[in-house]
């Protein structure tokens, strides 16, 4: 069976993740719809939230078997009240120890979400005891399902989904709150693993060919906007070939991944480096004249051949250089410092050439 490519499985999880949400929508549905039954029918008292974990087969099972939930209610005042058996697992403390008392539990919103509540209310949303953060939301109607980020007890912090309501007293004002949250650590861990690897060369660890021109076209974007230069320097390694045929791909591999860490530490900060396919590899230098870029390549020619190998012992690289001109599409520049390249492959290789 073939595995899915990333770009795939990235779009898969997307699908998952509308999933888990509608399923933790669910469960919240589910806490919220016994809560106020419970309410109902004892008042807003403490029995009322200790029944929470007894009164509704669903919400129990929730508790007590969903490892992966966290449900939590507090009175008014903050005390908690109920402290699921996925709270104790995710958050580090036992119920024992938050079950009647007071700022417990810590969480903060990811910054996107504090910043939607600067824009919706004009101040960001407290961090701190957990009655102050539901209260909040409530008070500013911001209680659907959202990622937020919880802080466990030993300060270390985890995304889950979350979903918050009110439980009203008698009066119909908000008397406690319940959360209803599921942890996202695995699947945002599995996500950044996916977006890696649709993005990166699996050998070398750089950018791969895609991820590299969608750099440059933003690149190209901002010299047009703000007059700055910028150039490429496309580089390969001379007679590869000749090496995969007479040591073999494993030591050819060897040598790709040897030149590339060797010229990544070569290159500055801002410069990107990719592998644009094969044994050929292209870097992208703002700021730089194509003095500068023929300065650099040429270095890198100088540099190369100390890197030693068992097998074939040392190697050298042609490059082409072009500075990016004033208008030129990201496409016609890639062109003209390949173009650059194969000319200096055309006369004798180990030669840096200006497009």
């Amino acid at each position: 069976m073939t595995r899915p490519d990333p770009e795939t499985r990235i779009a898969e999880l997307e699908a998952e993740n509308r999933a888990l949400r509608r399923e933790i929508r669910v469960a919240h549905e589910a806490a919220e719809i016994t809560a106020h039954k419970v309410i109902e029918q004892f008042g807003h008292t403490d029995e009322a939230l200790q029944r929470l974990r007894a009164t509704s087969g669903q919400l129990k099972a929730v508790l007590d078997a969903a490892t992966e939930v966290s449900v939590v209610a507090c009175d008014r005042d903050g005390t908690i009240r109920l402290f699921s058996r996925g709270a104790e697992r995710l958050l580090g403390y036992r119920a024992d120890e938050a079950v009647g008392r007071l700022s417990v539990l810590a969480l903060h919103r990811d910054v996107e979400l504090a910043e939607a509540g600067r824009a919706l209310t004009g101040e960001a949303p407290p961090r701190g005891a957990v009655m102050k953060v539901f209260e909040w939301h409530v008070v500013h109607g911001v209680t659907g399902l959202h990622e937020w980020t919880y802080v466990r007890r030993d300060g270390s912090t985890f995304p889950v989904n979350l979903a918050i309501t009110a439980l009203p007293d008698s009066e119909g004002e908000p008397g406690g709150y319940l959360s209803v949250a599921m942890d996202l650590s695995w699947r945002k861990a599995l996500e950044a693993r996916l977006e890696h690897q649709a993005n990166h060369d699996p050998l070398t660890g750089l950018l791969n060919r895609r991820s590299f021109e969608e750099a440059l076209e933003r690149e190209a974007a901002r010299t047009d906007r703000y007059s700055t230069p910028f150039a490429l320097l496309m580089f390969d390694i001379d007679h590869f070939k000749a090496v995969n045929d007479t040591y073999g791909h494993f030591v050819g591999d060897d040598i790709l991944l040897a030149v590339s860490r060797m010229v990544s530490q070569r290159l500055r900060g801002p410069d990107t480096l990719a592998r644009w396919g094969g044994e050929e590899f292209i870097a992208l230098l703002p700021e730089t004249s194509l003095e500068g870029a023929r300065a650099v390549a040429e270095d890198l020619r100088a540099t190369v051949p100390g890197t030693r190998f068992s097998r074939p012992g040392s190697v050298t690289i042609t490059a082409g250089v072009a500075a990016h001109q004033a208008g030129e599409p990201a496409h016609a520049l890639t062109k003209r410092v390949d173009d650059a390249l194969y000319a200096g492959k055309e006369h004798g290789r180990d030669r840096v050439v200006t497009a």
